[in-house]
């Protein structure tokens, strides 16, 4: 098997033996899932749900990035809702 794909978080051999090598895998970083994470600024995966949620569940802030504070607001003596966001770098 290409050494590419070892430790990289697919089981390439059935048996998980390319996952489980603690001599080779245990300084390599595993990728984070695409469709459920997403990949810090500093490496570390966090559930996509978490991004742009105002807390910084990276360590680093790099989920907050580019995102923006959005507050809304009920008009005085007028039933309408007015929506004002603010850029957050």
């Amino acid at each position: 098997m290409p050494r590419y794909q070892l430790c990289d978080g697919h089981d390439n051999c059935g048996d998980g033996s390319d996952e489980n090598n603690m001599t080779l895998c245990a300084s390599r970083l595993k990728p984070c899932n695409l469709y459920a994470e997403f990949q810090c600024a500093n490496k570390k995966c966090i559930d996509r749900g978490r991004v742009c949620d105002f807390a910084d569940d990276c360590g680093d802030s790099s989920d907050e990035l580019g995102c923006r504070k959005c507050l809304f607001m009920l008009a005085r003596g007028l039933n309408a809702k007015f929506h004002s966001c603010l850029n957050q770098t």
